[in-house]
């Protein structure tokens, strides 16, 4: 309970902050987006500066909860807000309680561009889809997009069977939510190659869920907001109305010679391995067809797919943690904004991962990652980090819900913050810190059986 209050009181201060800020009202009036629209999602706007801090201190909110929730970032011996002139989206679960809050920077060079609070004990991001309490089914179809901006715009326009991932990541938890409310799903990405990876992802967690999946694609270079706020409503709706099944969309994937049909059929057999071995054998006999192949082909694929490979690279415990971080900034650049705001090169225990987190962090500045450019200043880390890649590709990569293992590092990390900061006013003789240091340890517990 403090911590939607937290969530609540911060909604307040945000909406109230966004009457005063005309940047951020302008920019959302660009976007297209009614008065209406604004408050019925509760948009708001945060300050650059500690107004935030001052206000939730006014209110009676303790800095230990501001960090629980994680509308606060501990630097050193500083609180900062975590949302800082940004514009600030509420984010609820089905049942329409405020579990956090996401935002989009106003200044077109801030990296990263959108940031969200971090998992809490109410925020799951691996079972929350943006919209998901304001969803409208039609025919049993659910569309899924890229933003909150996106989300919003259809639903204006009427099309309010509409949701958002927070990130690219789609997960399992995602996908059992959706089966709730429909049994189709429209994965609306925009057609650049991030949005055709995205795409990809989802497909495996959807199809293992027993939904039927279509991939629609918009005109490269616009969203779904570009689309409402021009008047270009048809695009969107053509787009859905020509959306092709996941088996057309991996084959346009991967192109039409015979290499590229080779790794279509691996890639459909990964996908046909999820479902129950009714579904196996119809899209089988379905997806041959599209292909080209036997389905006995697809089948074979699929049972590969099953079998164990070889064991992945044996990692030391204490340097799990630090090849699973570069091994997500590498097959997820989206994310080290994030892990960069988390884990400074100091946090790291394994020196050569740490040299290369330092370059990937250093370049992501500049919108980038050039790993040829790390070996030739250090020609000693290619081997490492070919490790790095190699067993992440043993143990599932690219499809990983990477977005969901960075997020159980940093709720670690900040727990193991939060014990050290308990342990430290003990010390100085507040015998109330006890209480927290059972709390911590005792979510820990909890967390550690989550995540296993």
């Amino acid at each position: 309970k403090p911590l939607v209050e937290a969530n609540e009181a911060a909604e307040e201060f945000f909406r109230s902050a966004l009457r005063k800020s005309q940047t951020a009202m302008d920019y959302l009036a660009s976007r297209g987006f009614s008065r209406r629209t604004l408050d019925e999602w509760g948009v708001g706007y945060a300050p650059s500066g500690d107004e935030l801090l001052k206000f939730m201190r006014r209110r009676g909110v303790a800095d230990t909860i501001l960090l629980e929730a994680g509308l606060a970032v501990k630097r050193g011996e500083r609180l900062l807000p975590l949302l800082r002139d940004r514009v600030v989206f509420p984010i609820r679960d089905a049942r329409g309680v405020l579990v956090g809050f996401g935002g989009r920077a106003l200044k077109d060079d801030a990296h990263p561009k959108y940031i969200n609070t971090p998992e809490t004990p109410l925020f799951k991001k691996s079972e929350i889809l943006f919209g998901i309490n304001r969803i409208k089914v039609d025919g049993g179809v659910v569309v899924v997009t890229e933003g909150y901006t996106d989300v919003m715009a259809a639903h204006q326009a009427g099309m309010r069977n509409f949701v958002g991932v927070l990130g690219t990541a789609f997960g399992d938890g995602h996908a059992r939510l959706l089966r709730r409310y429909a049994d189709e799903v429209v994965l609306l990405y925009d057609a650049d190659s991030a949005g055709k990876k995205a795409a990809e992802r989802s497909i495996d967690s959807l199809v293992g869920a027993g939904l039927f999946v279509r991939v629609g694609l918009l005109p490269e270079g616009m969203d779904v907001c570009d689309c409402v706020s021009g008047g270009k409503q048809s695009v969107v709706r053509n787009a859905l109305d020509k959306a092709v099944s996941f088996v057309e969309f991996i084959a346009g994937l991967y192109g039409g010679d015979e290499r590229g049909r080779v790794k279509a059929v691996e890639r459909v057999g990964a996908v046909l391995s999820a479902m129950d071995e009714v579904s196996r054998q119809v899209w089988a006999e379905k997806a041959a067809g599209m292909l080209g192949v036997l389905p006995s082909a697809l089948l074979s694929a699929a049972q590969k797919r099953t079998r164990p490979s070889a064991p992945p690279k044996t990692v030391p415990p204490e340097h799990t943690r630090d090849w699973d971080l570069i091994e997500a900034m590498l097959f997820e650049p989206e994310l080290v904004g994030y892990v960069r705001e988390e884990f400074p090169t100091s946090c790291y225990r394994d020196e050569g991962l740490a040299a290369v987190a330092a370059h990937i962090y250093e370049q992501a500045d500049e919108g980038r990652l050039s790993l040829e450019e790390l070996y030739d200043r250090r020609p000693d880390l290619r081997e490492k980090v070919s490790a790095v890649l190699e067993r992440g590709r043993q143990m599932g990569a690219p499809n990983k819900d990477y977005q969901k293992i960075v997020e159980g590092y940093v709720r670690k990390e900040r727990q193991r913050r939060l014990l050290e900061e308990a342990k430290r006013r003990v010390r100085e003789g507040d015998i109330a810190a006890l209480r927290k240091i059972i709390e911590i340890k005792k979510g820990n517990r909890l967390g550690d059986r989550d995540d296993g």
